[in-house]
């Protein structure tokens, strides 16, 4: 990972591995309840949104992002979740570069009680 960045993944956190490059996924507190999500390092795209789904269970959970910032490692994207329970979430970050296709890229996280 980069320097600053935690592990991999862990409690509300996870890089998402991309066809060419990673992104970072953050969510504040990382606990059951409404979290800020914040993506760091995304490519360029029309809009970003976020599904979180549980194994086992059936459904997801939705979530678009706003793009917040543009730097030079990339654009930060922001949004919010409200995730009903504990446990690993599988994330999926699906990335629209245009209106005719899309990007994605998997990740796994825990959220905590």
């Amino acid at each position: 990972p980069h320097e600053g960045h935690a592990a991999k993944s862990g409690v509300g956190y996870c890089a998402i591995q991309l066809p060419s490059d990673e992104v970072y996924l953050t969510l504040n507190p990382g606990r059951v309840g409404e979290n800020l999500l914040l993506l760091a390092e995304a490519p360029a795209a029309t809009s970003l949104s976020l599904e979180f789904a549980q194994p086992g269970v059936s459904g997801a959970l939705l979530s678009d992002l706003t793009s917040r910032s543009a730097g030079t490692d990339g654009a930060a994207w922001q949004g919010s979740a409200i995730l009903p329970q504990v446990g690993i979430w599988r994330v999926t970050l699906v990335i629209r570069p245009d209106r005719f296709s899309e990007v994605r890229g998997v990740c796994t996280m825990e959220i905590l009680p």
